[in-house]
């Protein structure tokens, strides 16, 4: 019994601990981000897709790529390509890592 409480006290401790990572890089993301993050609509991705006119060994990077939604775009039409994303935002890199786990799509996180 007392094994489980303390499992379930662990638990809540670490979801508060990644909430309050969550708000703080929100904070301080939203203070130094000199562009805000603005989704690309789906039917926009795929249009921007097309137009790139890539190949199976195309390399595709994508200077701020918000969440990675052209890259995974692009990379569902030609899987064999090479993709990098580079993201200034703390919370649209995180997203981006997230949504593209499993692609062959690297995501950077930029320093300035």
């Amino acid at each position: 019994m007392e094994v489980a409480f303390l499992a379930i006290i662990l638990f809540v401790f670490g979801i508060f601990s990644l909430l309050t990572v969550f708000l703080v890089a929100l904070l301080f993301d939203s203070i130094r981000v000199d562009v805000p993050y603005v989704p690309t609509k789906k039917e926009v991705a795929e249009q921007i897709v097309l137009t790139l006119n890539l190949k199976d060994n195309s390399v595709l990077y994508d200077i701020g790529c918000g969440d990675g939604r052209i890259l995974t775009a692009a990379w569902r039409k030609f899987p064999t390509a090479k993709y990098v994303g580079v993201e200034k935002g703390v919370l649209p890199f995180m997203k981006a890592k997230f949504l593209t786990r499993g692609k062959q799509i690297k995501i950077l996180k930029s320093l300035s």
